[in-house]
């Protein structure tokens, strides 16, 4: 966040000497910063630090079960020098200390992770005064498995996705699609792969899923494994698990036979509880999936590039992983095009191996090597580098920044690229998402669906 904000208002444009035209960013003022009990440190975090980046002050209201995380927090800046009231805690429920916070006159904005009837009261007494506001609602996300994808690293990924963190996760994979031809050995393995989530006490190595983190979690998961039963058939756990008879314990639960529409398929449950439905066809697939009211995450599991960004391109959520499980860079920006546009992780593997699919079958594609690149602060490409480009002439592309670790190139081309020299040139990012970033003055090129160049030898 501390280097997008060195960009923040980095913009003039000078027209015949006679007119400048810039861009400013000043700090907006205070903002409340509410979060959840699920992630304390993760999720306040994301809040506090693009609010502090900017040059604003946070007045901080940490859920109630988590506040002891925060406090920790909170002697980490005060041992860090940070100035006296420009992050502030302020513990209590919700009444006591939330609803003054979003309703002070001085709090600019509010930013709010929780659930979606919370927003809406949140809203409501924000809009009075017209507050700037920022939600993250939960979400049951679709993890969708084609036959053609590797089980052996899909099944162990969706148990990961659904069990970790005791399935208290707003990202967690609690929806898994799993095309019919596969279903039954999916199953098979999927129980396999649950069993090696040991509960037990979280302290002990041996412990791989913990308790719910109150009673009133534990009561609402419970209850919803008790609809469960009504709507469909618990394929295995449903209960506390053997020889842990205190504590808010709760089995890795799968649900089978239930349909797509019914509540437990439906609503979030924030516990390790799975619902598993079958699937046809790639537009079945889109369509269950899209069937929710939730639209934060999801998953594909393929090994066709045709199918992941034919699927990907028609679900309706903000996050995708494809062929991976919860694994971000965070030097993804937040809140752009790319992340709307469900930017977020794009045909995770090795780095070569990834490479090997993008270019195999385009012999065509022109190849500079790296000494005959020089990247924006005069630094040569690596020899053992190298940057691939469609058909072109590479003297007329002057590359001004190279990043191999995050396989990222960007370029700037006024007069120096002709458009001509690409089937469709284009700033939307179709394919291989997430590759690139696009700071001010710099055009994209690339084809329509394929990335325009990468760094590093197939």
């Amino acid at each position: 966040f501390a280097q997008e904000q060195e960009h923040a208002g980095d913009h003039a444009f000078n027209r015949d000497d006679s007119l400048l035209t810039y861009t400013m960013s000043d700090a907006a003022g205070v903002f409340g910063l509410i979060t959840p009990w699920n992630a304390p440190m993760m999720l306040s975090t994301w809040k506090m630090a693009p609010c502090l980046a900017y040059g604003n002050s946070a007045v901080h209201k940490p859920s109630e079960l988590s506040s002891l995380s925060i406090h920790v927090l909170c002697e980490i800046f005060e041992e860090a020098g940070m100035p006296s009231g420009v992050y502030n805690v302020v513990l209590g429920l919700g009444k006591e200390a939330g609803v003054p916070l979003v309703e002070h006159k001085d709090v600019i904005g509010v930013s709010f992770t929780g659930s979606p009837g919370t927003a809406r009261d949140i809203a409501t007494r924000a809009a009075a005064s017209l507050k700037r506001t920022s939600f993250e609602l939960g979400g049951k996300s679709a993890n969708i498995i084609f036959a053609d994808a590797d089980l052996s690293k899909a099944i162990p990924s969706a148990a990961m996705g659904i069990f970790m963190n005791v399935g208290q996760a707003c990202i967690a994979g609690s929806r898994i699609l799993v095309q019919s031809s596969i279903y039954d050995q999916f199953l098979e393995g999927f129980q396999k792969a649950a069993a090696a989530w040991k509960p037990g006490n979280p302290e002990e190595r041996t412990t791989r899923i913990g308790p719910l983190v109150s009673k009133g979690q534990y009561d609402r998961v419970m209850g919803y494994i008790n609809l469960a039963r009504e709507e469909g058939r618990i394929l295995f756990g449903g209960g506390r698990p053997e020889g842990l008879d205190k504590g808010f314990f709760v089995e890795p639960t799968a649900i089978v036979d239930v349909e797509p529409s019914a509540r437990i398929a439906q609503e979030e449950v924030f516990g390790p509880v799975a619902t598993i439905l079958p699937f046809d066809d790639a537009d079945d697939a889109i369509a269950i999936a899209n069937n929710s009211s939730y639209g934060l995450a999801g998953y594909i599991w393929t090994g066709s590039q045709d199918t992941a960004h034919y699927v990907s391109h028609r679900l309706e959520t903000g996050m995708m992983w494809i062929n991976s499980g919860f694994d971000r860079d965070l030097r993804q920006p937040p809140d752009t095009p790319l992340e709307r546009a469900q930017a977020m992780n794009v045909l995770q593997g090795e780095r070569f191996e990834q490479r090997r699919i993008l270019f195999e079958g385009r012999p065509e594609w022109t190849v500079v090597e790296g000494d005959e690149l020089k990247t924006m602060d005069g630094r040569r490409v690596a020899e053992s580098e190298a940057v691939y480009l469609p058909p072109c002439d590479p003297t007329k592309i002057l590359c001004i920044h190279l990043n191999y670790d995050s396989r990222r190139v960007e370029f700037r081309a006024p007069e120096l690229v002709t458009p001509t020299y690409f089937q469709k040139p284009t700033t939307t990012l179709n394919s291989h998402r997430g590759m690139l970033n696009r700071p001010a003055n710099t055009q994209y090129l690339n084809y329509e669906g394929e990335i325009a160049a990468i760094i590093g030898r197939p």
